[in-house]
């Protein structure tokens, strides 16, 4: 019984840590397959978004700014290409800037 608690206790913890660090928000249903891919995760975690997006196939029609970050990340965006469809269920924590334009409301000056 007390391995248990110790256990899930960890798995809590990591996905704190996982949550705080690469912004993912994941349940512990998620925590195997997230933990068997989190050496690639942490390497594009920023590069989430055009990851998913990318298409290798199409890379020569590419505009100028999809080929530079290709070109400088080439390693790491080869080696998340085979968990793409993983990383398209994994949702991101919505960012404080993100939330503050979603709550802002446009300040309109007007002079007479």
């Amino acid at each position: 019984m007390l391995y248990h608690r110790k256990h899930r206790d960890l798995v809590g913890q990591k996905m704190r840590y996982w949550k705080k660090n690469y912004g993912y928000v994941l349940s512990f249903e998620d925590y195997e397959e997230f933990n068997k891919n989190v050496k690639i995760i942490k390497k594009i975690y920023k590069l989430h978004d055009f990851v998913i997006s990318f298409d290798k196939s199409n890379i020569g029609k590419a505009n100028k700014d999809i080929i530079d970050i290709y070109v400088k990340n080439y390693k790491n965006i080869n080696d998340a290409l085979p968990i793409v469809p993983y990383l398209k269920t994994l949702t991101r924590e919505k960012t404080q800037r993100e939330i503050d334009e979603e709550n802002s409301i446009p300040f309109v000056l007007t002079f007479e």
